[in-house]
Parts: structure tokens; sequence; C-alpha cells
């Protein structure tokens, strides 16, 4: 049975599709009348007011009320400005380490802004995103440390062997911007515990961003990163689904034979269909016939694609760790992937656990039985009781 949509919901919906589909539909809705509060809630919960502004621009600024749409102007322009601070930004950190010599990719943030839409003003993002090699984490550690970055977990060199070994990302912060350092694709156990990231770092292409030239992954390596990253998320916010269509109608001349080789070396086959059904069936990505015909052809992701779009404006959490992690294990295309990813979240110490109770080396092995125990005792134990107490 179909979801009734509201118009608000509607209008959203038009806004992160690339090929203007529904500009006469969402003319109609905002004749018809619209809660303005609501369509506001609903485009920042996802994440695309860019885009639900540029939608409104689009078909007639004159049919908007002008309390509504200068409010939306300011934060669109907001955002705008605050996204160049942000490149700018970027490229002073990668200067920073490429000054030590440290090889860095960055992804997602501006970079995503200009690889899916040409431009830094038609996406939200929250921090910025570097990927580093795992042998260079001691020496990004600390260059960024003297630059004034503030750690969330502090690590000297010992330490900083375990958190290499645990996670896969450290965030560092200064009073401007919050900056995620990875090492790894992939983590959680999800796809396997990890995903060799060699192919990502041969197949590279320069960016222009504010006049400087920088190192990207290429636009198939991209697709298969925001697959990737979607479903570790349950792909709950319409901006990880625009992102991917407006990459894909950015680059019609995908190797989409050469993505699809990648992504059975790296087993996510099954990630890599389910992001291109939902980019196209709710964002009205162009794919090639031979694409398409992959989902019905393969139609074991089905399920999943039809939970996200009878989600989507879904009340209630479905954010939380278990109901993703659910998610992931379904997404994963081997029964060894889904156990190693179920273990592996109240296991495998995080970098968490890691600055929660300092160990000596020789005792690393005691994480695994701390781990449980700080998630039962003091994280999810703690809440259930309360729900409990007030049942």
């Amino acid at each position: 049975m179909a979801v009734q949509l509201r118009p608000e919901q509607e209008v959203i919906l038009a806004a992160v599709r690339g090929d203007r589909a529904g500009d006469e539909r969402v003319r109609e809705l905002i004749k018809g009348g619209l809660d303005w509060a609501v369509l506001h809630r609903i485009a920042l919960q996802h994440g695309v007011l860019p885009l639900l502004y540029r939608e409104l621009k689009a078909v007639g600024e004159a049919l908007v009320p002008p309390e509504e749409m200068i409010p939306l102007k300011k934060l669109f322009l907001n955002n705008a400005l605050r996204n160049q601070t942000m490149a700018q930004k970027l490229v002073h950190v990668l200067d920073l380490l490429s000054s030590t010599g440290i090889e860095a990719i960055p992804f997602k943030g501006p970079i995503l802004a200009l690889q899916a839409y040409g431009t830094l003003s038609w996406r939200h993002f929250g921090d910025l995103d570097i990927l580093i090699h795992h042998h260079d984490f001691q020496r990004a550690y600390e260059q960024l440390a003297s630059a004034g970055y503030s750690p969330t977990h502090s690590v000297d060199k010992k330490w900083g062997t375990w958190v290499g070994r645990v996670g896969k990302e450290l965030t560092f912060s200064d009073q401007d911007v919050s900056l995620d350092i990875h090492w790894g694709i992939t983590g959680g156990g999800f796809l396997g515990m990890t995903i060799d990231q060699g192919a990502f770092w041969q197949d590279l292409r320069l960016l222009d961003i504010n006049s400087h030239q920088v190192r990207v992954f290429s636009p198939e390596n991209t697709v298969l990163l925001l697959c990737i990253h979607g479903t570790q998320h349950g792909w709950q916010a319409l901006s990880l689904i625009a992102d991917l269509a407006h990459l894909i109608r950015n680059h019609p001349d995908l190797d989409w034979r050469g993505l699809f080789r990648h992504a059975k070396r790296v087993r996510a086959q099954r990630v890599l269909r389910l992001g291109l059904q939902l980019a196209q069936e709710i964002a009205g990505a162009p794919l090639p016939p031979e694409v398409e015909s992959v989902f019905h052809a393969r139609p074991s992701g089905a399920d999943l694609a039809a939970e996200v779009k009878g989600n989507l404006f879904a009340d209630g959490n479905r954010s939380s760790q278990f109901n993703q992690a659910t998610f992931r294990a379904r997404a994963t295309e081997r029964l060894r992937d889904r156990f190693l990813h179920v273990i592996s979240l109240p296991l495998v110490p995080e970098p968490a656990d890691l600055a929660a109770v300092r160990l000596p080396g020789f005792l690393y092995p005691l994480y695994y039985v701390i781990r449980p125990v700080r998630l039962l005792f003091f994280k999810y134990g703690p809440r259930a009781l309360r729900g409990t107490v007030r049942r």
C-alpha cells in the first residue's frame, strides 16, 4: 500500500530531484497552501534546506509568501558563506599535512558539494573528512595538535598504536570546524570489518577548490563510498540520496563496469545496488538501462529499498545504534560478514573505550572485556532501566 504523503513532504521530494520533474506539482501545492513551519522542519531534518531554496526559487519566488522566502534565503546564504569558509579551512589543513609529507585525500564535505552539484552552495555539511594512510596516523595527530586542533581523545605515541588498530577515525576540532581524520574506509564490522582502501588511493582525480588543486577520489569510487556511507546510516536522511543522485547526474560518463567490478571485489555489490535504486526511484538519478536492469535481476535488496522509502518520513527513533546495526547486517552479502558485524559492536574496542580506561599495552586484550561492561552498565543499561522505571 502506497504511503500517503503530506504536501510538505511532496515538496521536499521534488526539491531533491535534479530533473525538475516535480516543478508543476510544487506550484500546485504552494497555491493550495503549505504549512511552512513543517516544510522548514523537514528540510532541516533531512539536510536539504539549500535544495529546498533552489526548488522554490526555480518554480517562482512570487508564489512564495515573502515572510517565508526571505528567512529561507537568509539561511541559504549563511550556509553558502559557511561552506566557503569550510572549504578554505580544508585547503589549510591539507597544506598543513602535506608540509610534513602526509598524503591526504579529502572527501564528502565541500569536495562532494563540488563533485555532485558543481558549487559549494547547494549542499549542507557539518564537518570535514580526510583520509590518510594508517602508518601516518601518529604524525598527523602530532601535526594537527601542534596547529591547535584538539582531538576528542588525547593520544600518546604508544597508545596511538592501539587507537590505529581498533578505530578508523579520530575527530579534531578548533573554534571553527570539526575535522574527522580517517585511516580506514569502514569500521564496526561492516562489510567484513573493513575495506581495502588501496584501490581508492590508486584512482584519484584533480579538483579545483578555491583555486587550489587537490587530489580527490574518482567519481566511480565516490559513488561507491556514498553507497557504503548511506547504508551505514540506514539512508535515513534525504541528503544522502540526493548527493548520490546529483553526483551521478553530474558525471554522465561514469565507468559503470569498473564500478561494479570494484564493488564485487570489496563485497559491496548489494550496498551499491541499494544506493543506486534509491537514487533513481527517489531522486531521479539517470541510470543506463543495463544498470537499472540489475535491480530486477538481483531483487535481494528490494526489501531494504522498500523499508527506506517507507520510513523516510516516519516518526520514531530510527537512528538508534541497534536499528542501524541490523540494517547494515542485512545489507551485507555474506553470512560471515553479518556475523562479524554483529559481534564487533559489543565486543571490539573503540577509541572511546581506550580513552575511558588507560591500560598498558600488554593488557590490551582486557579491552574486549571492558567494552561490553561499559556498554551494559554505563551506556545502554541505564537507559533501559530508566525506560522500565517510567513504564
